[in-house]
């Protein structure tokens, strides 16, 4: 077993979830269903952040993750993610 099926085993099943940025881009789609299709993660296809009508809410976990950045960090961080 080489490093990358041992890696594997360690995650899968685990139902960790990963954000994958420039959803729109077929490479990272074709990612996204490997991922999900070997059952390694459930991934999540961001688009731009900034144009997104859930930006202060994606801003608002991201402080509940870092409780001393103020809500404009916050906004920013995920902009430029």
């Amino acid at each position: 077993m080489n490093v990358l099926d041992r890696c594997r085993a360690q995650i899968r099943g685990r139902g960790m979830r990963i954000a994958l940025p420039e959803g729109s881009d077929g490479r990272i789609v074709a990612a996204a269903q490997r991922l999900r299709a070997e059952g390694l993660a459930e991934p999540i296809l961001l688009g731009n952040p900034a144009a997104s009508p859930r930006l202060d809410a994606y801003a608002e976990l991201y402080r509940q993750a870092r409780p001393d950045a103020s809500p404009a960090v916050a906004r920013i961080r995920i902009v430029i993610c």
